[in-house]
């Protein structure tokens, strides 16, 4: 079943979606939302897979009906949960933020996120779902929030059985029908919306937990997918690679059927968050708020699922840092936008949206200008910066844990270099550049063709000069990758 296209790679910034569903659209909107101050709705999904969208009705519909921007060349700065999400706060790099892996969401300052700096503005701030990883309450309820209910740890993915601090009280759930974790968050973000006063902007963080594994969907959504075909991409258990680095190397190929059953899976625990997206449509416009609403749908990170060869995250390939990205933004028509995004740039955007800023220095940028060019003249990043720094999701580096090694990467229009550095033998850094315009799947690693060597020079100076601008230190090690023992006789 390999041999699904890969993602258009092309240097066009945008194109128009196929229909806009209200062309009184531009008529109605101000010719700027810059201080604006609308209502924002942010709802973040978790290791949601760019492809698993089109499987959500809704969201996929509001798309094809030209309601929202789709960003396709939206990236994270960290592929894994914890530090993704510490920037999605914060609009500061992993290095920044002091958190690189799932162990160390004690390192989060929450007085520098965006919740504070918008409440400070008058917002009417509520959290809803997953926070960070290792959350476990002791933090207390953070400043900035005017209802915090985060989910504890315990059974955090199982979608029941699981624990909600409710501004500081603790709420247990069962395993009834009505317990399933997305539906709570769903209504707990309704009502937050009914009971923000009609003339108080709101800023509503959701963050439900269901397309990550083990994939739990709603009772209702079970078995809707269960037979429909899926065609894996054509970089899935890729075949030869001898040009990839050593740990990409040691990675057996998985079996196919398992590789289409987990999709099906995510595609399913998918349908609930689907759900979600339209009751709150519903309840903006139904609470007169809709047409003043930036709403913003994000992955955390990437999940490669067998691109490469590999399956989970915490890798440098496309399949680990590339996040679905779509908004919705009062006067502007739904289009394909290939500009350059990262998840740097949330929170950026909106404090300017608000007329405020935030309390430390963002690595992100502001995206309202682009949001508001449809010609793509505007321009966003030449290069996002992107880094692991080594070991498990926890940093271990034992062999049961399935570590993978550190990286310092670039992503521009056109290509991603990377910098592997592998401890297990001194000395040695591992190169890797691609054609993301000619080589979408990251089939052929070009580090090595002298012809591409002036671009490789260029790209590693371009990345250099983003880590130090982060403050950091190019050229450093950044874990290591330990090989597993061998196996057999």
């Amino acid at each position: 079943m390999a041999g699904a296209a890969m993602p258009d790679a092309d240097n066009v910034a945008t194109s128009p979606a196929a229909v806009d569903s209200d062309p009184l659209r531009n008529l109605l909107a101000p010719s700027s939302l810059r201080g604006a101050k609308p209502n924002i709705v942010l709802i973040v999904t978790d290791d949601q897979t760019l492809e698993s969208v089109q499987y959500m009705p809704y969201v996929q519909g509001q798309i094809d009906e030209g309601n929202l921007i789709n960003f396709t060349r939206a990236e994270g700065n960290n592929p894994l949960c914890c530090p993704g999400r510490a920037t999605i706060l914060t609009g500061q790099v992993d290095t920044r933020t002091g958190v690189q892996n799932n162990a160390q969401a004690g390192n989060m300052r929450p007085a520098e996120t965006v919740g504070p700096a918008l409440q400070n503005v008058g917002y009417r701030t509520g959290i809803f779902g997953k926070l960070l990883n290792g959350y476990n309450g002791a933090s207390g309820v953070w400043p900035g929030w005017d209802d915090f209910q985060a989910l504890k740890p315990r059974n955090l993915y199982d979608q029941y059985n699981y624990e909600v601090l409710n501004n500081g009280v603790r709420e247990a759930y069962g395993d009834a029908p009505e317990d399933y974790q997305v539906d709570v968050l769903t209504a707990k973000s309704l009502d937050f919306i009914d009971e923000t006063p009609a003339d108080q902007p709101l800023f509503l963080y959701v963050a439900p937990t269901a397309t990550h594994t083990p994939f739990v969907a709603a009772p209702r959504h079970q078995g809707t997918y269960a037979t429909t075909p899926v065609t894996l991409p054509d970089n899935w258990g890729e075949a030869d690679v001898s040009d990839k680095p050593a740990w990409v190397q040691e990675l057996p190929i998985r079996g196919e059927p398992g590789a289409v059953s987990v999709r099906r899976k995510q595609y399913e625990a998918a349908l609930g968050v689907d759900d979600m997206v339209r009751s709150i449509d519903e309840r903006l416009a139904a609470t007169d708020r809709l047409g003043n609403t930036v709403l913003v749908f994000i992955g955390d990170n990437g999940l490669s699922q067998g691109s490469n060869r590999w399956t989970s995250k915490m890798c440098e390939l496309r399949g680990c840092v590339a996040v679905p990205l779509v908004v919705r933004y009062p006067g502007q028509a739904g289009r394909t936008d290939m500009r350059l995004v990262s998840n740097i740039d949330i929170a950026p955007t909106f404090v300017d949206l608000a007329g405020t800023s935030l309390p430390v220095v963002a690595d992100g940028i502001s995206l309202v200008s682009a949001l508001e060019d449809p010609t793509g003249s505007v321009k966003t990043h030449a290069g996002l910066l992107e880094h692991w720094p080594g070991g498990s999701e926890k940093g271990s580096y034992s062999a049961s844990r399935y570590p993978t090694p550190g990286f310092y990467g670039i992503r521009t229009p056109r290509w991603r270099y990377v910098e592997v550095t592998n401890l297990a033998v001194p000395g040695l850094t591992e190169y890797e550049l691609y054609d993301q315009r000619d080589d979408p799947g990251e089939l052929v690693n070009l580090a090595s063709d002298p012809a591409y060597a002036a671009i490789r020079a260029d790209l590693q100076a371009q990345m250099y000069d983003l880590i130090r601008a982060t403050g950091a230190t190019p050229g450093v090690p950044q874990g290591s990758w330990r090989p597993r023992a061998p196996t057999g006789g």
